[in-house]
């Protein structure tokens, strides 16, 4: 892992034995942020400049939202809080690797719950704005709706918010009943978390904090946010289901397919086919995994089109109450084949090889 020291500036790696406490920044991206390599050409009056406590700015520094403000206060934030390391995603990768890349995001999760403190960036929320309505600029910011932010919001011990001029805005658990009606995520999610709870000898962890949630629900969090690459909205989830796969970005929907089969591998939660689709959409395509037609299905008629997998978490918007369950002492498996979907479950009624089955979810509301 690569971190930023914050008193030079220097890029250094650590292996996971060696790691140093280091606070990280989540923010939403703009069009000039610091890559990798203009972090590596920085001169030595850059570095001067961005260590600075003054507001002194360098070249392609003009706005406090802008790449290099991010570090220079990201690193102020990290030295007031006597951390001497901090990591900022956009400068901490050598995006030209591929290989980097891919392990970058499959880490990533684990890089925020690692760290000591999370500082979250919202560069359209001003100091002083209402943190108690829903039509506020907080509540409205575009940190709340991008994939990326669900697990940055998850994952970290502590988070704090920072305005749009880097001032303290407040704690995760000062607007966790707020972020919770607009998110979806569960309140035990966004409460205060003791230090102690990420003790080597304490049983908590965030996995098993997440694995308490049915698949269904927890896509229904991403349901509400957005990227921009189809692929990753699946990549920004695979820390929220604990799934490592290789990044295909090219693949389009495939993406969230393969991250579906992923879980299944995993997973006997059958919430995972607990999704609702407008049927009649032309834009429904899942010519993967496509069951032949069935021509009378009850009130269910699924076309050729479309299979047991869908094709986004957009799919899961309603899934907020889906419940994971066991209708016998033991939950049928079920796993993908070259043929499709193979799971042996009790089917009702039906003829021909046809019938309706039941999954082993359902809704709070039953």
């Amino acid at each position: 892992m690569r971190l930023i020291n914050t008193k030079t500036l220097e890029l250094e790696e650590f292996m996971d034995s060696q790691m140093p406490n280091y606070a990280i920044l989540s923010h939403t991206w703009s069009t000039n942020e610091v890559s990798f390599q203009e972090m590596q050409g920085l001169s030595s009056e850059e570095r001067a400049a961005l260590t600075s406590n003054s507001d002194t700015e360098v070249a392609a520094q003009t706005t406090p939202s802008t790449g290099y403000a991010k570090i220079k206060y990201t690193c102020q934030r990290a030295r007031r809080a006597y951390m001497k390391y901090v990591w900022v995603d956009t400068c901490c990768i050598d995006k030209t690797s591929s290989a980097e890349l891919s392990e970058a995001i499959n880490s990533m999760m684990r890089w925020y719950e690692n760290s000591e403190v999370c500082y979250a960036y919202l560069a359209d929320v001003p100091l002083g704005v209402d943190l108690e309505s829903k039509e506020s600029a907080f509540a409205k910011c575009r940190w709340l709706t991008r994939g990326w932010t669900l697990q940055e919001l998850l994952a970290p011990k502590r988070l704090f918010f920072l305005a749009s001029d880097w001032s303290h805005l407040c704690s995760r658990e000062r607007v966790s009943i707020l972020i919770g009606n607009i998110t979806g995520v569960p309140l035990s999610l966004l409460g205060p978390r003791e230090p102690d709870s990420y003790s080597a000898a304490c049983d908590y962890s965030l996995k098993a904090a997440l694995n308490k949630f049915s698949i269904a629900k927890r896509m229904s969090w991403a349901s509400r946010r957005m990227t921009s690459r189809k692929e990753d909205t699946a990549y920004c989830l695979l820390g929220v289901f604990g799934i490592n796969m290789p990044l295909l970005y090219g693949e389009g929907e495939g993406a969230f397919l393969r991250l579906q089969e992923e879980i299944i591998k995993h997973s006997h939660d059958q919430s995972i086919f607990a999704w609702h689709a407008d049927f009649s959409e032309e834009s429904l395509n899942l010519s993967l995994h496509s069951p032949p037609r069935t021509e009378d299905f009850g009130a269910w008629e699924i076309s050729s089109t479309l299979g047991f997998l869908a094709s986004s978490p957009d799919y899961f918007a309603d899934g907020g109450d889906i419940i994971s369950c066991s209708i016998s002492r033991s939950t049928p498996s079920f796993l993908i084949t070259n043929k499709g979907l193979s799971m042996n479950v009790p089917l009702f009624g039906g003829s021909r090889g046809r019938g309706l089955f039941s999954l082993t979810a359902r809704s709070t509301e039953i």
